[in-house]
C-alpha cells in the first residue's frame, strides 16, 4: 500500500465556513453591527440541520436588541 493515500478526516473536523459562523453566532457582542454577517452565520447553521430561516424575524430580533442596548437606564433622577 501507498502512504499517500488521502484519509478521512476525523469526525470532528468542521469544514473552515462552519466554524466561522459558528464563532459569529456564540460572539454576538463583536459581530453586533454586522447584521448581514450574522443572519448569514445564522442561515448557514440552520440549513446544515435542514431548517429553514425567517430572514425578516432575524431583523427584527436584531433590531430589537440594538434599541435595547441603547436605552440606558436613568441613575438618580434627571
Amino acid at each position: 500500500m501507498s502512504a499517500n493515500i488521502p484519509t478521512a478526516p476525523p469526525p470532528t473536523a468542521q469544514p473552515r465556513f462552519v466554524t466561522d459562523a459558528l464563532y459569529i453566532v456564540r460572539t454576538p457582542e463583536q459581530f453586533h453591527n454586522q447584521d448581514a454577517l450574522r443572519a448569514s452565520a445564522w442561515a448557514t447553521l440552520k440549513g446544515l440541520r435542514g431548517q429553514t430561516v425567517d430572514q425578516l424575524r432575524i431583523c427584527r430580533m436584531q433590531r430589537a436588541m440594538r434599541a435595547a442596548s441603547a436605552v440606558q437606564p436613568m441613575i438618580g433622577g434627571v
